[in-house]
């Protein structure tokens, strides 16, 4: 089998034949892109040669002197029916985890691509950045926040059961837990439908939410809530997608809490306020 092209930047890889009008829509946004200047760096690579490889088989195939950073895959689910283009995703490969161990991969959805190609050609960011990969809350000692002590139980069904925790330290995450303000006034929650909220405890009025939905396959799955170690807090669906993040990489993060004025606040390490969500709205009046 023919090497992939050597010396020509990153290469997006069609690996799947079976939709060619996708593919062609695909095809022509990436192509867009690059003529607006926003993927300078990539080729795109349409050869019935390298259909159905493996991550690792493609790898395998790049020449030794390459420049490429990563490889983006468009493969069986970057086509499969139903999404709306911009939606797709595309698998995106390390290319420098050839013959190193297991190979890096994350799946980014085609508006993304931009992003994530500058940030990784330019080295703004590490590749293993992307991938995020899950570490238990209970594996962190102190002074990472801990379990909440005796707060009230959620009074929703399917959430009175939860872990509670009282913030999130870099590498937590949340999937099924709750997040509570000091005295249980506000708890955080990632729901089941891919939107995470602030709900007021008395009335389960959401005060605050990202907005985001998982798609009609992926409900009910756990999506993820990190804060990652740059000091983002990013959002994730099952598949690895990123739906929803702060915006806040590298300005000092350390910890994310729940207030009780119904705020989600981000803190750096003497505890100054990095960013925040919205503050509620006031509570309505009570019937006389």
């Amino acid at each position: 089998m023919k090497p992939l092209p050597a010396n020509v930047g990153n290469v997006v890889i069609r690996t799947d034949f079976s939709e060619q009008r996708i593919w062609d829509d695909i095809r022509a946004l990436i192509s867009r892109h690059t003529d607006e200047g926003l993927l300078t760096t990539v080729r795109i690579v349409d050869d019935p040669g390298y259909a159905g490889l493996t991550a690792e088989r493609l790898l395998g195939l790049l020449p030794q002197d390459n420049d490429c950073v990563y490889l983006a895959v468009a493969d069986a689910r970057t086509s499969a029916p139903g999404l709306r283009l911009q939606d797709r995703t595309l698998l995106v490969v390390d290319a420098a985890s050839r013959g190193t161990g297991p190979v890096g991969v994350f799946r980014t959805r085609l508006s993304d691509l931009p992003s994530v190609d500058a940030n990784l050609s330019l080295a703004n960011m590490e590749f293993g950045e992307f991938q995020e990969p899950v570490r238990d809350n209970a594996a962190h000692p102190d002074p990472r926040p801990g379990p909440a002590a005796g707060r009230p139980p959620v009074p929703w069904d399917g959430v009175d059961d939860r872990p509670v925790l009282t913030g999130l330290a870099p590498g937590d995450t949340v999937r099924r837990q709750v997040v509570s303000s000091p005295s249980g006034t506000y708890v955080l929650l990632n729901q089941d439908d891919g939107d995470v909220v602030i709900r007021r405890v008395r009335d389960g009025a959401v005060v605050w939410r990202t907005g985001t939905r998982l798609d009609e396959e992926l409900t009910g799955l756990s999506s993820r809530l990190v804060l990652r170690e740059s000091g983002d807090l990013v959002l994730f669906d099952p598949t690895g997608v990123r739906l929803w993040s702060s915006g806040t990489p590298g300005r000092g993060v350390r910890r994310a809490v729940l207030g009780d004025d119904g705020r989600l606040a981000l803190l750096d390490a003497e505890g100054g306020e990095v960013w925040s969500s919205a503050r509620p709205g006031p509570e309505p009046a009570a019937l006389a």
